[in-house]
């Protein structure tokens, strides 16, 4: 693997080489919409990303970079769609018809005989992070932001989650992994929407890491990638995210846009503020745990990694309402997304629906997380004023979950 400077294409460009190909090709006959999509991810973006920086940036280098170069052992059905597309270039024009655009850097698959399915490509290495300790970095970077007016238009993707299993002894838990200033590889692959290489949670002598392996074969000159997986509230940000993948099923943007009365109508209806209060008023209570609260946190792997090596009852009793609000918006939401809303059809197919259910799931369980790191960091800090500081405990607990539900980027 090398880094270099990487380029892609957008949506546009994309469309505009497949119809090139299908005005142009001769004979016509040879048009074949499986053998086009490969010829643009097997074969343009790859030869895009071989040209000069001085030079990428033209997709005419890049196809007669395909004519010349013997090497490449192209079949006569992708010479013909490369004459296609420059014929069409030749006759309309370059500039704003087939433009192609700078991603920075990059990871390029320098291996002759490319990298074979289901094969460890890298780990992601960063500074790690406690939840309380990432929040506390990210308010001062905002605060610092806003104070010099340097905010980004978009969020920075140099950091990744790591998850400890639910069956770890000590439970769930999570990491940030933050590659911002110490780093590999690996937090320069880039986001495709069809990506190359997924990720995973390894352990490695009793140590676990995140490491990106090979979906299928990749390719000599191929772009390494994975799928960021972002959800963004924000239909500004969604749109100002551009995707250069290339892919055919390129959704347009690197982040999931998803409007926020859809993934919290459930929530909004069935978990107000009333209800945490009440939720913590019951917690608070001298009332043991129930087998019904022991068995929902085993489930979940509320334990130590979460709650703290010995959360008080009234903390754990508290988690488990939220678990079984959690479970409950899992069942429901489907459904409610894939209702009409205002006499029109629903955006989601069912398997849709019931994603964007599970990643609601799995961003609560984020939120609780971050939650009582926040708390017991609070508890830390004020070990000599417990008492005294229970109703204002009780208001932290209130608004970081308020924040933690709504927060979905």
């Amino acid at each position: 693997m090398k880094e270099v400077p990487v380029w892609g294409i957008d949506c546009y460009t994309r469309r505009m080489i497949e119809l090139s190909i299908a005005d142009a090709v001769d004979p016509p006959e040879l048009y074949n919409d499986e053998h086009v999509r490969e010829f643009i991810e097997r074969r343009i973006n790859c030869a895009i990303n071989a040209q000069p920086v001085d030079k990428a940036h033209n997709l005419t280098n890049a196809l007669n970079y395909l004519l010349l170069n013997d090497g490449l052992n192209l079949s006569s059905k992708e010479l013909a769609y490369t004459k296609a597309v420059l014929k069409v270039i030749n006759e309309i024009g370059i500039s704003d018809n087939f433009r192609i655009h700078p991603k920075g850097t990059g990871v390029i698959c320098t291996k002759d005989d490319g990298i074979a399915p289901e094969e460890f490509v890298c780990e992601y290495l960063g500074e790690l992070y406690p939840p309380y300790r990432w929040c506390e970095r990210i308010d001062v970077i905002k605060q610092a932001q806003e104070k010099y007016s340097l905010k980004p238009s978009l969020p920075d993707f140099y950091n990744i989650l790591l998850e400890r299993p639910r069956q770890d002894p000590e439970g769930y838990g999570i990491l940030f992994v933050d590659a911002s200033m110490k780093s590999n590889v690996g937090s320069t692959i880039n986001h495709s929407c069809n990506p190359n290489c997924s990720s995973s949670i390894v352990s490695r002598n009793g140590k676990l890491s995140i490491a990106l392996t090979s979906k299928r074969r990749i390719f000599y000159g191929e772009e390494i990638t994975h799928d960021y997986h972002c959800i963004t509230n924000s239909e500004v940000e969604w749109a100002a995210a551009i995707c250069l993948c290339g892919m055919s099923d390129c959704r347009g943007s690197f982040l999931y846009y998803a409007a926020e009365e859809d993934l919290q109508q459930i929530l909004e209806k069935n978990c107000g503020p009333l209800w945490r209060f009440a939720a913590l008023l019951r917690s608070c209570s001298e009332q043991p745990l129930t087998p019904s609260d022991k068995e929902i946190l085993d489930r979940h792997g509320m334990k130590s990694a979460a709650l703290s090596k010995n959360p008080a009852t009234w903390i754990k009793k508290f988690v488990a309402y939220n678990l079984r609000f959690v479970e409950f918006e899992r069942q429901a939401l489907p459904m409610k997304l894939l209702r009409p809303k205002e006499g029109k059809d629903s955006d989601y197919d069912y398997e849709t629906a019931d994603q964007v259910a599970r990643n609601v799931m799995e961003q609560r369980l984020q939120s609780l997380t971050c939650c009582f790191s926040m708390v017991n960091r609070v508890f830390d800090i004020q070990k000599d004023k417990v008492s005294v500081m229970i109703p204002i405990y009780i208001i932290i607990i209130i608004i970081a979950i308020n924040q933690g539900n709504n927060r979905t980027t």
